[in-house]
């Protein structure tokens, strides 16, 4: 079935170090022409020049007999209109999901989208997130790794509207405190890379989940709690989210770690 947009907002599963990731289905644009006006895209027009993998490349430039330069001149020509369309068409969109690696020029153009409300970011390199704040209408977003670290989070101040964020594959972060004010949090991952490839993310406490009595799922890999938690009061913070799912196991790894003295880790 062809993924709607409120598949694409609420549709999760779980994946990776436990965390949430949209379904996709095998609907990708490549090229601006393949567009016919869909308010919800998913895109895969990066990373095309000497790749045949269908969402990390395209089968584009396989049956075309032309030198490596030819190629990558045809990609930016690719990403150019992308570009323009994006920054000249600003009421089109309301969900796009990078299937490829983003570049800061793609951001920048996506984010002149006024009606967005679903954001799916892939394998960027030195991103400048701050222009974030020109889409205030979030109502979904996704991170997928990053190539280079990203320095914080404060982005997240200028996205008070987001129900559902996945910081997936992040490390070196550890001021999450933006977090507290965003009131309206249903679907929260958070995720970092393995240890051996940087340190743990850290969170200094667990208190801003008080401030989302809403929230229905939680996941965490790689993140580290610097509050030593008594069993009890995880139970009592437990208490203050009634709208859990019961399949999300985030309390009980927390507890199993605080019954044993421990910090809580999860892996």
């Amino acid at each position: 079935m062809s993924q709607t947009e409120a598949e694409a907002r609420y549709h999760y599963f779980f994946g990776g170090f436990g965390g949430f990731a949209p379904i996709y289905d095998e609907s990708y644009m490549v090229r601006l022409d393949e567009y016919q006006g869909q308010a919800y895209v998913q895109l895969a027009c990066t990373q095309l020049v000497g790749s045949n993998t269908p969402g990390f490349g395209s089968p584009i430039f396989s049956n075309m007999e032309c030198s490596l330069k030819e190629q990558e001149k045809k990609q930016k020509q690719i990403i150019d209109e992308w570009i323009e369309f994006f920054r000249t068409n600003p009421k089109a969109l309301t969900g796009v999901l990078f299937r490829t690696g983003i570049t800061q020029a793609l951001l920048e153009a996506v984010c002149h989208q006024e009606k967005l409300e679903i954001l799916r970011i892939k394998w960027g390199t030195k991103l400048d997130l701050s222009v974030l704040k020109n889409v205030p209408k979030l109502k979904s977003l996704y991170f997928d790794g990053f190539r280079s670290p990203i320095p914080n989070v404060k982005f997240l101040n200028y996205l008070q509207n987001l129900e559902v964020l996945n910081l997936y594959s992040i490390n070196n972060i550890e001021d999450f405190s933006p977090l507290y004010h965003m009131k309206n949090l249903e679907e929260l991952c958070v995720s970092g890379k393995a240890p051996t490839k940087g340190k743990r993310i850290i969170f200094t406490d667990l208190e801003f989940l008080r401030n989302h009595p809403d929230i229905k799922m939680l996941s965490c890999g790689y993140v580290e709690v610097e509050r030593l938690y008594t069993v009890s009061e995880l139970e009592v913070l437990k208490q203050k989210l009634p709208h859990l799912y019961t399949s999300c196991d985030f309390f009980t790894r927390a507890i199993a770690k605080a019954s044993k003295g421990k910090h809580i880790i999860f892996l």
